[in-house]
């Protein structure tokens, strides 16, 4: 691989239902492209204020506007089943089944990421848990002024 695909690579995460494979990427807070995808849904343009507004959803519109963004955005390949977003969304319960999973992976991946930031913040604050202890002395010629 090279560096520039390495570089842009993304995680891929591959899950099976009823013989048909789905590799996708997490709609998580770091996936740019699922999050604008999102907001696009939840805001509109008013050209006479020149502003967006944003539109009131409740949590089952929320989960089924990042559901459509999800099946638009994030599935990279499908094996087994010739996938289009529109089939996808037309099957509810296979969709809710494969979000499901996604969702497991998203709380797995945010845990991941909350455990190497306490680690990191263990190896900067030192061994007890606070910063390590500076010690400043003033020279002889400091303490003459």
């Amino acid at each position: 691989m090279s560096e520039f695909e390495e570089f842009f690579s993304e995680d891929i995460h591959k899950h099976e239902l009823k013989g048909v494979t789905f590799h996708f990427v997490l709609p998580n807070r770091d996936n740019l492209t699922f999050q604008r995808a999102v907001n696009f849904r939840l805001f509109e343009y008013d050209p006479e204020t020149d502003e967006f507004a944003r539109h009131e959803v409740n949590p089952a519109e929320m989960v089924a506007i990042q559901q459509q963004a999800f099946a638009e955005t994030c599935i990279r390949q499908v094996d087994g089943w010739d996938f289009t977003p529109v089939k996808l969304l037309a099957m509810p319960p296979a969709l809710e089944a494969l979000w499901i999973e996604v969702s497991r992976l998203n709380i797995a991946s945010e845990k991941e990421a909350q455990a190497l930031v306490k680690k990191l913040e263990s190896t900067l604050t030192g061994p007890e848990g606070g910063p390590d202890t500076v010690t400043i002395t003033s020279s002889s010629s400091d303490e003459a002024a």
